[in-house]
């Protein structure tokens, strides 16, 4: 029972290890993010709370909404969300992305 625990487990660590970062590749590749860039540096930080953890952020928040059902981060999907602004803050998600900051901060 232990060994078929620990297996389950595991399985969804490793799960979803390997889904998180085919979504920033999708972020980066949609909006030519640069590495070296604050959006860049900043990887899981876009959508989540911390690095650690899997609460969500405003932005994380609107675009699973967005994401719905579906599993996989199109650029479709990242389009629904460009024109909210997720941290209230009187910019569009688009507007922070374009200026290198954060769109749920």
């Amino acid at each position: 029972m232990k060994r078929i625990l620990a297996s389950a487990t595991l399985c969804v660590i490793v799960t979803g290890a390997i889904a998180m970062p085919s979504f920033l590749t999708v972020f980066k590749d949609t909006y030519k993010i640069s590495s070296s860039s604050t959006l860049g540096k900043a990887k899981c930080l876009i959508c989540h709370t911390s690095m650690a953890g899997k609460k969500m952020n405003a932005y994380g928040a609107d675009l699973k909404t967005a994401l719905g059902s579906k599993k996989k981060m199109t650029a479709e999907i990242l389009a629904k969300v460009e024109g909210l602004d997720s941290a209230k803050t009187g910019s569009t998600n688009l507007a922070k992305i374009r200026a290198d900051k954060l769109p749920g901060k």
